[in-house]
């Protein structure tokens, strides 16, 4: 054989050449590299051209490593393993994140368990600062410099975000305590009569109350009678919870309340609009890893949320709202939404697109 001291110019040629001697064959080296037992024939020789000297005793029916071969086996198994190694490496390292994430989030947010996830991925990744903010009400994220906010609406038409992330169920709920002394509603006109907590803009104008019956009904509450008002969602869940009236509450929050026997439904037959999480981002049409790791810790959140309701008694009551807020109906078994979360099928889609 003639020699060509050209040298070995690729890696794969090493690898397939490991990979002969591993298998035993040429045909199984080619079924694992997915390539035809001829191209694999071709590039072993091409190798032992550039080398210039037989790997592979080729005369028998049997591969036989020549003594060239042996040594060169010996040493591309180093070679692999350091490059892989390295490969390695850098995938790991292009996985890092970097820079200043700055986000808004629901004040709510505190409750769910996330502020841990973003410690831990704050500990995970060296070279990143995070930068959090929590407000209730959707930011100008070009104008306060914010890289994502997400938020809390169940008037989407008036808020869009660029990704809606899930809806959820609320209804009204009440500790115990408050219940006991103040008598338990059984008409949504006695609400009338009850100490309420509830939203209020940041004009002063506290909310009104659309209360929606199973049966289709609809009935109109006005912001009226001694009312606790607060602009923060966390302020008003606390508030409800220690007895200041009733109040509307997350079909998550409430079953984990309920299960500590820190809250009740009131009026279970009668609900709210779901709540639509969403989140604005600075660059909508550009994926970020940094935006992508805030969406996954989100909706691990999110999945907690729902997670809540696990073992409660209102269990069944809550499935059966999540499903009406996703559109679906009960027992139509179609698969193809998200029954963890509550969410419509493209709604994960879109999302999950900001993973990739």
């Amino acid at each position: 054989m003639k020699a060509e001291r050209g040298g070995v110019d690729r890696i794969e040629d090493v690898d397939l050449f490991v990979r002969i001697v591993d298998r035993g064959s040429l045909t199984s080296a080619a079924v694992s590299l997915g390539l035809s037992t001829s191209l694999v024939s071709r590039r072993l020789a091409s190798l032992e051209s550039s080398l210039g000297v037989r790997l592979i005793d080729r005369s028998s029916r049997m591969l036989v490593l020549t003594e060239h071969g042996r040594d060169f086996h010996a040493r591309a198994e180093s070679i692999l393993l350091l490059v892989r190694e390295a490969e390695a490496a850098l995938r790991s390292k292009a996985n890092e994140l970097k820079g200043t994430l700055r986000i808004s989030l629901p004040t709510a947010a505190a409750e769910t368990g996330v502020l841990d996830d973003f410690v831990a991925l704050f500990r995970k990744h060296t070279d990143l600062s995070i930068e959090m903010r929590l407000s209730d009400r959707p930011v100008d994220v070009i104008g306060r410099g914010f890289d994502a906010a997400l938020y809390l609406t169940d008037a989407p038409d008036r808020h869009p975000g660029d990704v809606m992330l899930a809806q959820h169920p609320t209804m009204l709920a009440a500790s115990p305590g408050y219940l006991d002394l103040a008598g338990r509603p059984t008409t949504p006109e006695q609400l009338l009569e009850h100490r309420t907590v509830r939203a209020v803009s940041h004009r002063g104008k506290a909310s009104e109350w659309l209360l929606m019956h199973e049966d289709g009904r609809e009935i109109v509450l006005p912001a009226a009678g001694g009312m606790f008002l607060s602009d923060e969602v966390r302020v008003l869940y606390t508030a409800t919870i220690c007895g200041a009236g009733i109040g509307r509450m997350p079909l998550g929050f409430l079953a984990n309340a309920a299960r500590a026997g820190q809250l009740e439904p009131v009026l279970p037959e009668w609900r709210f609009r779901p709540i639509m999480i969403a989140a604005t981002l600075r660059r909508a049409g550009v994926r970020s890893a940094k935006v992508g790791a805030l969406l996954e810790l989100a909706m691990g959140a999110l999945r907690r949320i729902d997670a809540f309701a696990s073992s409660a008694p209102s269990e069944e009551y809550y499935r059966r709202q999540l499903a009406k807020a996703s559109g679906l109906v009960a027992g139509d078994g179609d698969g193809d939404d998200d029954a963890e979360t509550g969410r419509p099928a493209e709604i994960a889609n879109q999302w999950k697109s900001w993973t990739l």
